[in-house]
C-alpha cells in the first residue's frame, strides 16, 4: 500500500500542467529513483515522474523515495550477513502510472538505469506493450546510473521545452548515451558479489591482497579498468581517467554523504585543478546504487562530446 501511495503521489504531478499548453502533445518523463539530479528542482517539474526502487534487507523493506533512504539503512547495509537486494518497480506500477499519464499526454519517455544493474527497463517494456496504438511510450536504456541518467533526462527536458516531438527527443539521447562514461571506486567487494557481478574467490583475493577495484559501465554492464589499495590512489585513478578524454564537457562526483565528504571534496579539488573550464556537479549516492557497488563507493559521471554550436549539450545550471 505504501508503494502505492507514492507512486500516486509523483504521478499527481501531471495535474500540475500549464493548462495553455496543448496537453496532449507534452512529452512526460518516467524514470526511477537510481537517477540522480543535480538540478533538484528536476524532480518537482509537472512532467518528470520518479518511481521508487525497494531495498529489501532481509525481512524489511523500504522505498527509495529521497536522498534520505540511504541514510535511514545505512547501520543495516553495513552488516554482511543481510546485504541489500534491490526490486524494480513492477509491471503492475507501471501499468498504472501510464495510465494515469495518458489522461494529460500520449507522448511517454521511459529512461531508467542500465538494464544490466536492475530490471526497470524490462517491466516497462512489458507495461508499454499494453498501450500500443493508444499511447506512444518509448523505453530507452540509458545504459548508465546515477548522475548519468540525471544528465539525460536533464537534456531531454531542454530539448522537449522548446517543442521537439518525442522521436526528435529520443534522436538525440541515442548521440547522447554512447558519450556518457560512468567509473566508480568500490570500497567493499561483497556487494557485488551479492549481485552476481563477480565471484565469490575475486573477492576473497582482493580480501587478502587489500585490493579494491576501480570499476567502469561499459555498455551497461560492470566492468573492472584498475586495482588499488587506497582511497588516495583511487582519487588520482580517477583524474587520470578523466585526462583521457579530449572534449569533456560535464562531470558529476557522485559519494556518500555521510560516508564520503572528504572524498568528495577532494575529486572536485581534483577535477577543478586538472580541467578549470569544465563544470563539476556533486550527486549523493543513492541506496539503490549503493546497494549494487557498496555504501562507501565513489563515482564520476562524465560526459564528452565535442562543441558543435547550439546543437550538442545546453545541461541545466546545477551547480
Amino acid at each position: 500500500m505504501a508503494h502505492k501511495a507514492l507512486i500516486t503521489a509523483a504521478n499527481e504531478n501531471v495535474t500540475k500542467t500549464d493548462p495553455g499548453k496543448t496537453l496532449r502533445s507534452r512529452i512526460h518523463i518516467v524514470t526511477d529513483s537510481a537517477s540522480a539530479f543535480p538540478n533538484a528542482d528536476t524532480v518537482l517539474r509537472p512532467d518528470v515522474t520518479v518511481l521508487p526502487l525497494t531495498i529489501h534487507i532481509g525481512t524489511q523493506s523500504f522505498l527509495e523515495h529521497d536522498g534520505n533512504t540511504l541514510e535511514e539503512i545505512h547501520t543495516l547495509m553495513d552488516c554482511r550477513g543481510t546485504l541489500p537486494v534491490v526490486a524494480s518497480p513492477s509491471v503492475d506500477e507501471f501499468l498504472s502510472t501510464f495510465e494515469c499519464i495518458s489522461q494529460h499526454t500520449r507522448n511517454i519517455l521511459c529512461l531508467h538505469s542500465s538494464s544490466r544493474l536492475c530490471h526497470a527497463v524490462h517491466n516497462a517494456r512489458t507495461a508499454a506493450e499494453a498501450f500500443a496504438g493508444r499511447v506512444n511510450i518509448i523505453v530507452m536504456d540509458s545504459l548508465t546510473t546515477s548522475a548519468g541518467v540525471g544528465f539525460l533526462i536533464g537534456e531531454a527536458l531542454r530539448i522537449s521545452d522548446r517543442g521537439a516531438s518525442l522521436e526528435e527527443v529520443v534522436r538525440q539521447l541515442r548521440y547522447l548515451v554512447p558519450r556518457m562514461y560512468a567509473v566508480f571506486f568500490v570500497e567493499d567487494l561483497a556487494y557485488l558479489q551479492h549481485t552476481g557481478k563477480i565471484s565469490r574467490s575475486q573477492v576473497l583475493l582482493g580480501e587478502m591482497l587489500g585490493i579494491k577495484p576501480f570499476l567502469s559501465l561499459e555498455e551497461g554492464g560492470i566492468i573492472p579498468l584498475e586495482k588499488v589499495q587506497t582511497r588516495e590512489q583511487a582519487a588520482e585513478k580517477l583524474v587520470e581517467f578523466i585526462g583521457e578524454f579530449t572534449h569533456l564537457r560535464r562531470l558529476a562526483v557522485v559519494y556518500n554523504a555521510r560516508d564520503g565528504q572528504a572524498d568528495g571534496r577532494l575529486m572536485i579539488q581534483r577535477v577543478h585543478e586538472v580541467f578549470p573550464g569544465c563544470p563539476v556537479s556533486t550527486a549523493h549516492l543513492g541506496a539503490s546504487v549503493a546497494s549494487i557497488f557498496g555504501p562507501r563507493s565513489t563515482g564520476l559521471i562524465i560526459f564528452d562530446m565535442p562543441a558543435a554550436g547550439d546543437e550538442t549539450v545546453g545541461w541545466e545550471a546545477d551547480q
